[in-house]
């Protein structure tokens, strides 16, 4: 293991670092370290390059690439070099620009579209599925234990005791034009 405190001399700069600062030579790409031997004809890959050389160094390798691909490069893809090699960021919020002309009801929209998103509104959703579904089970007992209730105290329903003849001594026979119903009311015709 190597020690935290131990330091190495750039071989570009010839500056002293601390060791967690310098990259191996032998880490660079080809093209890169040939771009510094070109440079620096005593460069070898046993040597150790800074981090801002080293910057420098890929920065310039991408200025060449472009260059070759386009001929002369835009102000913006300059900008863009610049920014990479001084590790400045190239982006932005966008948000905060556009925040100020969203409606009420994007506004409301995007609310509602973050909190649906969340895991809280997955967490409470998945508890309330779960009560809708043990109060849909604990109403189909409580119907099953009446619908066996009502089974044990009236065999069956649909069949009407008061269609005997002991039920109805004083009400006449129906004839064929004469018809019960199923709960033993009498229909016309």
């Amino acid at each position: 293991m190597a020690n935290h405190k131990e330091t190495k001399v750039c071989g570009i700069c010839g500056k002293t670092f601390a060791l967690r600062d310098l990259v191996p030579g032998i880490a660079l790409r080809d093209a890169v370290a040939q771009q510094i031997s070109q440079e620096h004809p005593d460069w070898s890959q046993e040597k150790f390059i800074c981090r801002p050389d080293l910057n420098r160094y890929r920065g310039e390798y991408v200025h060449s690439l472009l260059e070759s691909e386009k001929g002369e490069l835009t102000s913006l893809e300059n900008e863009v070099l610049t920014s990479l090699r001084d590790h400045e960021t190239l982006s932005k919020n966008v948000d905060t620009e556009f925040e100020g002309e969203w409606t009420l009801g994007e506004r409301l929209a995007d609310r509602i579209a973050t909190f649906g998103g969340s895991w809280i509104f997955l967490i409470l959703f998945g508890l309330f599925l779960f009560g809708l579904d043990q109060h849909q089970l604990i109403h189909l007992v409580r119907a099953s234990a009446r619908s066996l209730s009502f089974h044990i105290v009236e065999p069956d329903p649909f069949l009407h005791r008061g269609d005997s003849s002991a039920d109805h001594h004083d009400e006449p026979k129906p004839t064929g034009s004469q018809r019960s119903s199923t709960f033993g009311t009498r229909l016309p015709g």
